[in-house]
């Protein structure tokens, strides 16, 4: 698992918007990057370097490939580019001279459309005077344009060892050429522009120190160049130093300012990585000690250019767990407002640390897969903007110590504080960003702004999207919520939206007031009681609606009443209970009998009818009547019916409203 360390040491309010704001850039999830030709002992990541969405990958001591195989430690660079969140290996470069122990890939730096490959231990002219590439990208290929030797091919000049792209220009170093002194150490300065590569300047420390490996770290920024010189040691043995070259118009390099520790110690390694952006410079020196009870657990220094022909110190940084032999400040990075320093010590890990109201804030820790078998991790490291690659040259893949980098993605969304790049977690599995809008669901709802109304962390639009039924009415709102906020809106407790249930015809609503006719409750009492009509039973009389004569809400409901046998209700204020001439049953309703033929009915194959009464229009003998509150009316229902073949009629229960 890619493992970090929480951000505990920023600022809160910092902390707080690298959890919640969402990232303006490319998005991609920490990936490990393993070259195209994976060999024993190739140590893939020994050197590594980013520009934009690309990377390069030196494997110094992988064979020669299919032009030279077994060629061991002839070396070989591998490169990925990113697109759309994922990396893939596009293409693998071998030397074109490959040989024995030649490390081609010792170094590499990418930017742009060119690349420079470091061979320092190739015999070009003398044993180990080295070699370094030039490959431009046409069309999409990487294309050997340039092969550069050094001036004077002096034997174990080492020419390559460090190499650095900005712009057109390049700096190449060969760390023990003697052309400034004995294994002083040399930078090379060329201008690559559309032809071949331009020779611009040789240049040396001053004062020189013999063996001081001027040349150890080189980094271009424009028209000016760091270079570390770990051995340099003016005042104590191997203190180490830093120098900074500057660009004149007549194209040659002239000293600009030479950077050494605030505090002397031998053995320092100031100058081990050096990396220059705009006007501040990163220098590690791994062998100091910074917090460590024996020693060595390294530091890194931050300067800025005062202008003046000098840096100053800005801030000294340390690991935030210092251990001995730590050796943090190995490799260091810089882009604008961030830092990453390695500390390959105790198992290997990067840290990172942040500028915040001017001042170097520790930012957080990254850890190799197999933190406590170290694989090198943090040999070298590489930054552009939010992304970070680190080599972990000694890393067994599927092939021993095969080697292999890691990039990471430093500002991705952690909505919910676990960890893990939420862009990730979607593209490992979708389904936590049911919505498809790139935020994880559960953290849209702990915000607010995604609905989960039954709080099941759910989006309530995906629930709806895979299940329509959920929201028979269409309104974007979970049924089951709009009745648990609104039972009323279940009347009959099914978990379903009434208007639904009348849409559909599962209830009727025969008043259409949107209410199913079965929940509607009206108050009345049973009348008199008829005899058995020729289904063998008494034919039922019930309503449902409101009792209030105002709301005019009643309907009347008819059941076992024969079939296809028509009738109509008769309606009183009084009641009664006869059998009229040539009926068959009890009329229930006496006095002023008024009959609603407006509501005849044919029982048809149903033996029933739902019949609404009109409370402003009640039938009597002297015409229609409105019912008021107070008042008690009787109801009953004559039907047609026929016992033993003789044509006759009879009559249903009656019922009795008091309205109110």
């Amino acid at each position: 698992m890619f493992s970090r360390l929480s951000l505990t040491a920023l600022p809160a309010a910092l902390a707080l918007t690298l959890f919640t704001a969402a990232p303006a850039h490319a998005q991609f999830c920490d990936t490990e990057l393993i070259p195209g030709f994976p060999e024993v002992s190739a140590q893939a990541g020994s050197s590594v370097s980013l520009s934009g969405t690309l990377a390069a990958i030196g494997s110094p001591f992988a064979s020669g490939g299919l032009s030279a195989p077994g060629t061991n430690g002839a070396g070989s660079v591998s490169l990925f580019e990113q697109s759309g969140g994922e990396w893939s290996l596009t293409t693998t470069l071998f030397s074109p001279n490959p040989e024995p122990e030649g490390q081609f890939g010792y170094d590499v730096a990418i930017e742009g459309d060119l690349l420079l490959v470091g061979a320092p231990f190739e015999d070009s002219g003398a044993v180990n005077s080295g070699r370094t590439y030039l490959y431009r990208r046409i069309g999409g290929a990487w294309t050997l344009t340039d092969t550069i030797l050094e001036l004077s091919q002096s034997q174990e000049s080492r020419f390559g060892h460090s190499v650095s792209v900005s712009g057109t220009r390049l700096a190449i170093s060969a760390i023990r050429s003697s052309f400034f002194g004995p294994s002083a150490g040399a930078a090379y300065f060329y201008r690559a522009g559309g032809g071949s590569v331009v020779f611009e300047d040789r240049v040396g420390p001053n004062p020189v120190t013999a063996n001081g490996f001027f040349g150890t770290s080189v980094s271009l920024s424009g028209s000016i160049c760091a270079v570390g010189a770990v051995f340099d040691g003016a005042i104590a043995n191997n203190e180490g130093s830093a120098y900074v070259f500057e660009r004149q118009p007549n194209s040659t390099w002239n000293q600009y300012a030479k950077v050494v520790p605030p505090v002397s110690q031998s053995s320092a390694f100031f100058g081990v990585a050096v990396k220059l952006v705009g006007g501040v410079l990163v220098v590690g020196a791994e062998g100091i000690n910074n917090g460590a009870s024996s020693g060595r657990s390294g530091s890194a220094f931050v300067f800025r250019d005062q202008g003046n022909g000098s840096y100053g110190q800005e801030a000294e940084l340390g690991s935030p767990t210092p251990i001995s032999n730590g050796n943090f400040g190995r490799a260091v990075t810089l882009a604008p407002g961030r830092i990453a320093v390695a500390e390959i010590g105790g198992g290997g890990a990067v840290h990172t640390y942040v500028r915040v109201a001017n001042q170097w804030t520790y930012e957080q820790t990254i850890l190799g897969l197999n933190h406590m078998n170290g694989d090198g991790f943090g040999t070298d490291v590489g930054l552009i903007g939010d992304a970070l690659l680190v080599g972990a040259p000694t890393r067994s893949t599927s092939i021993p110590v095969s080697g292999a980098a890691f990039v990471y993605d430093l500002d991705f969304e952690d909505c919910n504080a676990n960890g893990l790049n939420d862009f990730c977690e979607i593209a490992t599995t979708p389904g936590l960003d049911c919505d498809s809008n790139g935020l994880l669901d559960t953290c849209e709802i702990a915000a607010g702004t995604g609905v989960d109304c039954n709080a099941n962390w759910v989006l309530d639009s995906c629930e709806i999207a895979a299940q329509s039924f959920l929201d028979c009415d269409s309104n974007g709102v979970l049924d089951t919520c709009e009745i648990s906020t609104n039972p009323g809106l279940d009347c009959n407790s099914n978990q379903r939206l009434d208007v639904c249930d009348i849409a559909d015809g599962t209830e009727p609503d025969v008043n259409g007031n949107l209410v199913p006719d079965g929940c509607e409750s009206v108050g009345f009492n049973p009348g008199c009681q008829t005899i058995n009509n020729s289904t063998g039973v008494v034919g039922g009389l019930t309503a449902f609606g409101i009792e209030t004569a105002l709301a005019n809400d009643i309907v009347l409901v008819a059941s076992d009443i024969p079939l296809n046998t028509f009738g109509y209700p008769i309606v009183s204020r009084m009641s009664a209970q006869v059998i009229p001439p040539g009926a068959a049953g009890f009329r229930c309703v006496g006095g002023s009998v008024g009959r609603d033929y407006g509501n005849i009915f044919n029982t048809m194959q149903t033996g029933g009818a739902l019949l609404p009464i009109d409370l402003t229009a009640i039938p009597s003998p002297s015409g229609l009547i409105t019912a008021t509150a107070g008042e008690t009316w009787y109801w009953q229902l004559w039907h047609r019916d026929s016992f033993g073949g003789a044509l006759t009629s009879t009559f249903t229960d009656s019922i009795i409203f008091t309205f109110q």
